[in-house]
């Protein structure tokens, strides 16, 4: 975890190696036919309060439930809590350097708020023996409502440097 003007991030970060003699697909339900259900990767479930209130802040736009299965290099959720009607925004950014840029989103506001990243949202993807897939991920949480301008930078600053061996930062 480290802090950022008004707001902290965490890192997240998975590897899954196929330790099979055989292929190994990776998909979701919506690859297997149920549609909006792309969901498979880091998932976020928002507090109540955000339930069919909160808004989806992706490059250049606000929306809702419209916005399951966005591609972009960062998606963000905002809304205001119970009890002391402050916002805040969670801003979820994908690793400059992922492969399967630009990222898929599921996300909804109703029937409860939740946001994930959806790396194989509606594409499988096969892993051959011996190979290692890659997922690295920054959410920040930021104090107040951003617009999406305000996002962008945020998103920008959730991978400052990237490590040239790895292609990761």
């Amino acid at each position: 975890m480290r802090v950022l003007d008004g707001a902290w991030v965490l890192g997240f970060g998975s590897e899954l190696t196929n330790m099979d003699s055989r292929p190994v697909v990776l998909g979701s339900r919506a690859t297997k036919g149920r549609p909006a259900a792309g969901y498979g990767g880091l998932f976020w479930r928002g507090p109540r309060s955000f339930t069919g209130s909160a808004q989806v802040v992706v490059p250049g736009g606000i929306g809702g439930d419209e916005l399951m299965g966005e591609e972009g290099p960062w998606m963000a959720m905002r809304g205001r809590h119970d009890g002391s009607d402050r916002g805040s925004t969670l801003v979820f950014a994908d690793a400059r350097a992922d492969p399967r840029l630009p990222t898929r989103w599921s996300v909804r506001v109703n029937p409860y708020a939740c946001l994930g990243t959806a790396p194989f949202f509606d594409t499988e993807y096969t892993s051959e023996p011996g190979d290692t897939v890659r997922l690295r991920y920054q959410v920040a949480v930021a104090n107040g409502l951003l617009d999406p301008g305000e996002c962008e930078a945020l998103a920008g600053k959730a991978f400052p440097e990237v490590d040239e061996e790895e292609g990761q930062p």
